[in-house]
């Protein structure tokens, strides 16, 4: 017997070719309402509204809240040492970390409200918000 998959073994004995069956109707029908909401899901992100200010926090305290309209770079003291908070025109991120791996600036640019970046070694959060947008992330609530 060549593999599990190659072959079936008949109850005669005889070794017949392993043939797919066809997708049935119920397939068909799951697979197109798997694409369609994850269409709808790329397309309607949660928490919408309109960005305005980017809120700083170390330890839990807001430390500084950022408009997004003014081009900004502030350094930000916590525990871990110092963090880079850059702000582009509507966006922002964190740029540098004293952090190992970094995970907050490769987090790269947040736009949308309730984007967030956070630094746990440094107890640094990042965080987008506006007006308009869900009071709940997607995630947690």
């Amino acid at each position: 017997m060549r593999g599990a998959l190659a072959s079936v073994i008949s109850p005669r004995g005889s070794v017949k070719p392993y043939r797919p069956l066809p997708p049935s109707p119920g397939d068909i029908v799951l697979a197109a309402a798997v694409l369609l909401a994850a269409a709808v899901l790329l397309v309607a992100r949660p928490g919408g509204g309109t960005p305005r200010s980017a809120s700083v926090q170390v330890g839990g305290e807001v430390v500084r809240r950022l408009p997004l309209s003014e081009a900004a770079r502030i350094e930000v003291r916590g525990p871990a040492g110092a963090s880079e908070v850059v702000v582009d025109g509507s966006r922002v991120r964190v740029a540098a970390a004293p952090c190992a791996r970094r995970i907050c600036v490769r987090r790269g640019w947040l736009r949308a409200v309730g984007d967030v970046a956070v630094c746990v070694p440094n107890h640094l959060v990042v965080r987008v918000e506006g007006e308009g947008g869900s009071t709940f992330d997607g995630v947690s609530r």
